[in-house]
């Protein structure tokens, strides 16, 4: 995500707040990792919104939100703040080795990047 951003790790690390829907790392399943969606929506849940703007990474992460049909780096209206989905940037995610993608990725992080400062 720093890389993204254009950014170094620890100027990602102090500008954004970053939250996991899960606790505990849930172990393996199938080549990725395991994800409860119904402990993810209770999280979700309790995530203030208001005023905000919040990058989901990941269709799963979209799921407990509530925005799986949200395309990618797309703005929505959600709970009086505005949410945008970018795929997960888990080596496991081939989209971004599409460098089109890539460069998508990085302008949207980049305008985020210029709004949270």
């Amino acid at each position: 995500m720093a890389f993204l951003c254009g950014i170094s790790i620890p100027e990602y690390l102090n500008t954004f707040e970053r939250i996991n829907l899960l606790r505990d790392w849930p172990g393996k399943q199938g080549k990725g990792d395991a994800f409860f969606l119904d402990e993810a929506k209770k999280v979700a849940d309790r995530i203030q919104l208001k005023g905000r703007m919040v990058v989901l990474l990941g269709k799963n992460v979209a799921k407990a939100f509530g925005v799986s049909q949200l395309p990618w780096m797309t703005w929505a209206e959600l709970r009086d703040g505005r949410v945008a989905v970018l795929p997960h940037p888990s080596g496991l995610n081939l989209w971004y080795n599409v460098l089109e993608n890539s460069k998508r990725a990085q302008k949207f992080m980049k305008y985020v990047l210029k709004k949270a400062k």
